[in-house]
C-alpha cells in the first residue's frame, strides 16, 4: 500500500546502502544546481525560437510520491514510489527529479533504471525522452535507530523539465510523504531504604524501570556494579519475570509498562564512619526488530554511620576538706556520625561520701552506684552531673576516687565500646616543702660562704610545730642566720624551731666560712632534715635535701735548676726557674724571690716571657697565674776570684693568694750545685761525682716534676762512655727505646719509663744518646718532657691539662655549650673556666660563637687530644 503525504520539511541523503549524514548546506546546492541547469537550458531554447518555428504540441509532468507504511520502528524497511505522469500532447526531452530523504533513513537502492534513469547525486536522477504515459520508481530505505519514538519523518520531491524542443517547462507543485517512528523508551532509578548504614546492616535498594515509549521493549537486560563493601544476599526478580544471568545481572522479556524488584544486601562489618558506598547501576534494551539500543545508568550512594563516644569524668575540686560537697561531671560526646541505639552509664561514688543529688535524676542508685540508660544517641555532646558530700570519716591525705563507666552500640545493636574515666579528690593535709637557694655550689679556702633556706606550705592548713636540722662538715665554721625574720627560734647549735607556719613560704639565710685548710677540688656536704606535724600536731615525712661544695684553690710549687755542671770563670750561668700551678684555678698573685750569693752577679732574666713583673732586684710578680706549667731563665755571671771549687747556692721563695687575694702559703725551694774550677783530668770527674751526689740529695723536690728530673738525670750521662754513631743502635734497650717512640710519637719520659719498665738513670741516659746523635728530639710541655722521631714535625701547640682536657671532653659532647653550663657541669667557679677556656681559644682548639648575649663554645678540631 502506498501513503501519500503532504508538507516540506528539508532533509540530507543515503548513497549505496551505507549511511551517510549531509549537511544542509549540501542538501541546498544539489537542489540549486540542477534549477541552474535548468535556467540554462531554457534561456538557449528562448533564444532558439527566433531561429525555429514554433510548436503548438508539448509535454505536461506531473509529481507525487507514496510510502510503504505509515509507522515504523527503527530496523524497518520503508518503500518510498515517486510518480511522474506526461499527460501532455508530445515527449518531455528530459526529466530531472530531486528527493529530500530524513535522516533517520539510510538508502538501500533504486529500480529507477527501468524508466532509463541516471542517478545523478545522493537523490537526483535524470529520465530521457520521457514519452506520454505514467512513470514511476521505487526507492528503498532502513529505518535507523536514531529514529525517536513519536518522530514525523517526511520526504519532498521536486521536478524540472524540457520540451521536445529542449525548452523549459513550468516544473509540477513539489510532493510530499510522511511516516512516524516508533520505538521502545526506557526510565531506571535505584533508590536505598535509608541513606545512612551502619557496618553489618541488612538493607534493600529498590530497582524500578519503565518502558514510556510507543514500542514494546522486547528485552531489557539489567547490570548491578556491585560495589566490594557490600555483600548480596538475594533479589525478587523473579516475582517479576525476571531470569538472573549473571551474579547481579538479569533480563526481562516483552517490557511495555512499569516494573520494579528489591535487591538485599548487607554492608561489611570492617567499614569506617562515613564511608560513602556507592553501587552504579546499568540497563539496556532491544525493541522487536532485535535492535539494541544504548545504556540507561543510574546510581545510588549511601553513607556508613558509626557512633564514636567519648567518655571524660571530671570534679570541681582537686583538695577539698571534711564537709565540702564535690560535683562530678560526666561529659558524654558522641563524635562519630551514626545513632548509638543504647547507652548504659554507670557512676559509683567514692568511699567515705554520701550521695546528695544528680542531674538528670538517676534511673536507679544501688550501693552508692548511680545508673543511667539512653536510647537513640544522636551525634553530640550531653552532661550529667552527680553531687556527694565528703564525710567526716575522710582520712587528711587520702585520695577519694570517682570511677564511671559507659557502653554502647551502634544503631542495630552491635556493642561498640567499653569506657571508663575516673576523678579524684585529694582530702586536704599540712605539705611542707624544704628548698635551698642551691644544691651545688662553688667556694675557696677561707672564704665566707652563705645560702638560703626556705620552707614552702603549700596546703591551707597550718604546720603545728617544724623544726631544721642542718649539720656542717668539719671544715665548714657557722657564723650567723637571720632565722628570727622568718619566726625561728635557735633551740640547739644549728637547729630552728617554727610554730604555726601557715601556708605559704618563709626564708632565711645561714653564714659560714669555708676552713683555710681545704684543698683544690675537695667536696664538702651540708645536710639538711625539716621534720613538722600537721594541724592537730601528727607527725609527718621528714624532708631532706643537701648542698654540695666543690673548693677550687689554686696549688703553686716553684723549682730552679743550673744549666751546667761545670763552668768556666768568664762563662755565663742560666737558671732555670720553674713555676707549677697544679691546682683548679688562678692564682690572683705570686711574688717569687731569688736569692744569689755575692759571688755571683745578676745580668738579666726571662720572667716577662711569662707575665713576670720585676718588683725589686731578683723579686717578680706574676698575676693570674692559671693552672699549668711555667718557666723562665736567669743569667748570672761569677764576680771575683773563684776557689778551685767552690759551692753555688740559689734560693727560690714563693708567696701566693688564691682566687680572692687570700694569702695561702710561703713555698720555698733552692738549687746547690758545686762549682769547679778543672786542674786535672782525674780530680776533676771525682770532684764532678761528688758534686752530681749532693745535687742530687738537693733537688730530690724537684723530682716530682718530670721535666726537672729528666735535667737533673742529665749530669750523670758524660760519666758514660762515649758511643760512636753506627754503634747507637747496637744496644738491645737503645733500640727498644727508639722503636717505642716511633710507635707512640710526643709521649713523656715517665710514661714511656713505666711502659718499657726502666729506671730513671738508665732511660735517661739512652734517650740522651739517642737525642745526641739526632735519632730522637724532645720538647718541654709544661711538667712533661715529650719525645718525638726525629723526622717528625712536633705540634705546635702546648699538650691541654687536665681540667682542658675536661672541657674539651665536654664541648664535644655537647657543642655550644656556654661558660657558665661547662661551670655548673665541673663544678668549677667561671673564672677558674674562663682561663682555661682562654687558654684553649689560643692554642686553637676552641673557638666561639656569639648568640645573642651568650658566648657559645665549639670545637674546632677533631685531633684527639693528649
Amino acid at each position: 500500500m502506498l501513503l501519500h503525504g503532504e508538507g516540506h520539511l528539508g532533509f540530507d541523503s543515503r548513497i549505496g546502502g551505507q549511511m551517510t549524514l549531509h549537511k544542509k548546506e549540501k542538501k541546498f546546492k544539489s537542489i540549486n544546481l540542477g534549477r541552474l541547469l535548468f535556467a540554462i537550458v531554457f534561456l538557449l531554447t528562448s533564444l532558439g525560437q527566433f531561429m525555429v518555428p514554433n510548436a503548438r504540441a508539448n509535454p505536461s509532468m506531473s509529481l507525487d510520491v507514496a510510502v510503504s507504511a505509515a509507522d515504523v520502528e527503527p530496523g524497518d524497511t520503508l518503500i518510498l514510489t515517486v510518480f511522474f505522469n506526461n499527460t501532455g500532447t508530445n515527449n518531455a526531452s528530459s526529466v530531472w527529479i530531486n528527493v529530500s530523504v530524513p535522516l533517520q533513513l539510510n538508502y538501500v537502492w533504486d529500480d529507477s533504471f527501468i524508466e532509463l534513469g541516471i542517478k545523478t547525486g545522493d537523490f537526483n536522477w535524470t529520465f530521457p525522452n520521457m514519452n506520454v504515459t505514467n512513470h514511476s520508481f521505487i526507492i528503498e530505505f532502513n529505518v535507523l535507530d536514531s529514529a525517536l519514538d513519536g518522530e514525523l519523518m517526511t520526504f519532498s520531491a521536486h521536478l524540472d523539465y524540457l520540451n521536445h524542443l529542449g525548452q523549459p517547462m513550468t516544473p509540477p507543485p513539489d510532493a510530499f510523504a510522511s511516516v512516524t517512528a516508533h520505538r521502545p523508551v526506557m526510565l531506571l532509578s535505584k533508590t536505598a531504604e535509608a541513606y545512612k548504614i551502619s557496618p553489618g546492616q541488612v538493607f534493600n535498594y529498590t530497582i524500578s524501570f519503565q518502558n514510556v515509549g510507543s514500542a514494546n521493549a522486547s528485552e531489557v537486560l539489567i547490570d548491578d556494579f556491585l560495589p566490594p563493601s557490600l555483600i548480596y544476599i538475594n533479589d525478587t526478580t523473579s516475582s517479576i519475570g525476571g531470569k538472573k544471568t549473571g551474579p547481579y545481572n538479569w533480563s526481562f522479556s516483552d517490557v511495555t509498562g512499569s516494573l520494579s524488584f528489591e535487591l538485599k544486601v548487607q554492608a561489611m562489618s570492617g567499614l569506617s564512619d562515613g564511608t560513602l558506598i556507592i553501587n552504579d547501576l546499568f540497563l539496556s534494551y532491544r525493541n522487536t526488530k532485535g535492535i539494541l539500543f544504548q545504556d540507561e545508568f543510574a546510581t545510588n550512594t549511601t553513607m556508613v554511620v558509626i557512633p564514636n563516644i567519648t567518655f571524660q569524668k571530671m570534679v570541681d575540686k582537686g583538695l577539698a576538706s571534711v564537709g565540702d560537697l564535690l560535683d562530678y561531671s560526666l561529659i558524654i560526646n558522641n563524635t562519630g556520625l551514626g545513632v548509638a541505639r543504647t547507652v548504659w552509664i554507670s557512676d559509683t561514688l567514692p568511699i567515705d561520701t554520701t550521695y546528695f543529688s544528680s542531674s538528670p535524676d538517676c534511673d536507679s542508685i544501688i550501693s552508692n552506684t548511680c545508673s543511667w540508660t539512653l536510647d537513640d544517641l544522636v551525634p553530640g555532646e550531653r552532661q550529667f552531673h552527680i553531687q556527694a558530700r565528703i564525710n567526716a570519716s575522710a582520712q587528711g591525705g587520702s585520695i577519694l576516687t570517682n570511677r564511671a563507666s559507659l557502653n554502647y552500640t551502634n544503631s542495630v545493636g552491635v556493642p561498640l565500646g567499653n569506657l571508663s574515666s575516673n576523678a579524684s579528690t585529694v582530702i586536704e593535709q599540712v605539705f611542707l616543702e624544704l628548698i635551698v637557694g642551691s644544691r651545688v655550689a662553688t667556694s675557696t679556702p677561707n672564704d665566707v660562704f652563705e645560702f638560703d633556706i626556705l620552707i614552702r606550705n603549700t596546703s591551707p592548713l597550718p604546720s603545728l610545730a617544724t623544726w631544721l636540722n642542718v649539720t656542717f662538715p668539719g671544715e665548714i665554721e657557722y657564723i650567723s642566720d637571720n632565722a628570727t625574720d622568718a619566726g625561728g627560734v635557735k633551740t640547739g647549735n644549728y637547729r630552728w624551731e617554727f610554730t604555726n607556719v601557715p601556708q605559704g613560704d618563709r626564708s632565711f639565710r645561714i653564714v659560714t666560712r669555708i676552713s683555710s685548710g681545704t684543698t683544690d677540688m675537695q667536696t664538702l656536704d651540708i645536710d639538711l632534715q625539716l621534720d613538722h606535724t600537721n594541724e592537730r600536731g601528727e607527725g609527718l615525712p621528714t624532708a631532706t635535701d643537701k648542698i654540695t661544695i666543690t673548693i677550687h684553690s689554686p696549688i703553686l710549687s716553684s723549682q730552679i735548676a743550673s744549666s751546667k755542671r761545670t763552668f768556666e770563670s768568664d762563662e755565663t750561668l742560666v737558671f732555670t726557674v720553674f713555676l707549677n700551678n697544679t691546682g683548679s684555678v688562678p692564682s690572683q698573685s705570686a711574688w717569687l724571690n731569688l736569692s744569689i750569693p755575692s759571688s755571683l752577679r745578676y745580668l738579666s732574666d726571662t720572667s716577662a716571657t711569662i707575665g713576670g713583673t720585676a718588683v725589686g732586684n731578683l723579686k717578680y710578680l706574676f698575676s693570674d697565674v692559671g693552672p699549668g706549667y711555667y718557666e723562665f731563665e736567669i743569667f748570672l755571671s761569677f764576680e771575683g776570684d773563684l776557689q778551685e771549687s767552690e759551692q753555688i747556692e740559689v734560693w727560690a721563695f714563693l708567696n701566693y693568694t688564691d682566687s680572692n687575694g687570700d694569702f695561702i702559703r710561703e713555698y720555698a725551694r733552692n738549687a746547690v750545685c758545686q762549682i769547679v774550677v778543672p786542674s786535672g783530668e782525674f780530680p776533676f770527674l771525682l770532684v764532678v761525682a761528688g758534686i752530681l751526689l749532693a745535687c742530687i740529695l738537693s733537688f730530690a723536690g724537684a723530682f716530682s716534676r718530670e721535666s726537672a728530673k729528666y735535667s737533673i738525670l742529665l749530669f750523670f750521662l758524660p760519666l758514660y762512655s762515649r758511643l760512636r754513631r753506627r754503634d747507637v743502635l747496637d744496644h738491645e734497650t737503645r733500640g727498644m727505646i727508639r722503636g717505642y717512640i716511633i710507635a707512640n710519637p710526643g709521649d713523656h719520659f715517665n710514661s714511656i719509663k713505666a711502659a718499657l719498665d726502666l729506671r730513671n738513670g738508665t732511660l735517661a741516659h739512652h734517650l740522651n744518646v739517642l737525642e745526641r746523635e739526632d735519632m730522637v728530639k724532645s720538647i718541654k710541655d709544661g711538667k712533661y718532657r715529650r719525645f718525638f722521631p726525629i723526622g717528625m714535625r712536633v705540634p705546635e701547640r702546648a699538650f691541654p691539662t687536665k681540667i682542658e682536657i675536661m672541657i674539651l671532653e665536654l664541648v664535644r659532647e655537647s657543642p655550644g655549650i656556654s661558660q657558665k653550663e661547662i661551670a655548673a657541669h665541673l663544678g668549677m667557679s667561671q673564672p677558674t673556666v674562663s682561663y682555661h677556656i682562654n687558654k684553649l681559644k689560643k692554642s686553637q682548639r676552641l673557638r666561639t660563637e656569639k648568640h645573642g648575649m651568650t658566648l657559645r663554645h665549639y670545637i674546632t678540631d677533631s685531633k684527639k687530644e693528649s
